[in-house]
C-alpha cells in the first residue's frame, strides 16, 4: 500500500531506467497494482507494530535469508522498522542500502556511467549528479537489481 500510494513514481522511473525492482514487504491489495507495473513482489511476514524481541529477531533472519537468495545490488527502504532491520540483514551481504531523508535522497548505485541517480521524494525523474560511477562502489554491474522495503 505504501509504496503504490507514495512511491509509484519512483518505481516506474527505476523500472523505466533498466532497473530489476523487487518489493519486499507485507502482502496486502496492492501487490497486483505493482506486479503490473513491472516489479517483482516477495511476500515479507511481518508484525508492523510487533514488540516482541524474538519475533523481530526472526524478521531479520526472514529479511537475511531473502537476501542471501536474490543478492540484490542495492536495497531501497522506507519505514524505521524496515531502514533498521533491513540494514542489519543485508551488512553480511556488503549490499548498498539506502534510507532516504524526507525531503530528498540519493539512489547510489549506476543507472548509467554518467553518474548516479538521484530521485526526489515524490520519486519524479531521475536526476543525473556530478558524481562519476567507480568499481570502488561495491556494486556488481551497471543495471541494478534492487529491493524496495515498505
Amino acid at each position: 500500500w505504501n509504496i503504490i500510494n507514495f512511491r509509484k513514481s519512483l518505481v516506474v522511473a527505476m523500472i523505466s531506467d533498466g532497473h530489476t525492482v523487487t518489493v519486499l514487504a507485507p502482502r496486502d491489495d496492492s501487490v497486483i497494482a505493482l506486479e503490473n507495473l513491472g516489479c517483482r513482489f516477495l511476500e515479507l511476514e511481518m508484525c508492523v507494530k510487533g514488540l516482541n524481541p524474538f519475533q523481530e529477531i526472526k524478521l531479520i533472519l526472514r529479511m537475511w535469508k531473502i537476501f542471501r537468495a536474490n543478492q540484490p545490488d542495492a536495497i531501497l527502504s522506507f519505514t524505521i522498522k524496515n531502514n533498521i532491520y533491513s540494514a542489519l540483514a543485508a551488512r553480511h551481504f556488503s549490499i548498498a542500502v539506502v534510507h532516504p531523508p524526507a525531503s530528498k535522497f540519493i539512489f547510489s548505485t549506476p543507472v548509467t556511467s554518467r553518474g548516479i541517480s538521484s530521485f526526489n521524494a515524490s520519486g519524479a525523474t531521475p536526476e543525473v549528479l556530478a558524481q562519476p560511477i567507480n568499481k570502488s562502489n561495491g556494486l556488481k554491474n551497471e543495471k541494478v537489481s534492487g529491493f524496495i522495503t515498505s
